[in-house]
């Protein structure tokens, strides 16, 4: 999607998100914040969509479950992983692409 100025991205805290170039920082589109109720098919969803947006198309709903409890559950565990991730921020650095095998 970076031709299209448009990229996806998963935070520490599960929160899906998707970020246009023009954008400022933080000014992304947040999706689907309770990643452990979420499957492989909904993340495959979730990509497409991903690709609808970025050719300017419009979106399908995802249908996704709910737990109340989901969010405490995974709450503290999220915040020791964004505290360790963010140590590693490098002010000014530019982005780095990876590319992931499975």
């Amino acid at each position: 999607l970076t031709r299209s100025c448009s990229t996806i991205g998963i935070q520490s805290k599960g929160t899906k998100v998707i970020h246009q170039q023009c954008l400022p920082p933080l000014s992304n589109l947040e999706l689907f914040p309770q990643a452990p109720l979420l499957t492989l098919e909904t993340y495959r969803q979730i990509g497409k969509n991903a690709a609808r947006y970025a050719k300017r198309e419009s979106p399908q709903p995802v249908p996704t479950l709910n737990d109340q409890m989901a969010r405490p559950k995974y709450q503290a565990k999220s915040a020791i992983l964004h505290i360790k991730e963010t140590k590693y921020v490098v002010t000014g650095k530019n982005p780095q692409e990876l590319r992931v095998a499975l």
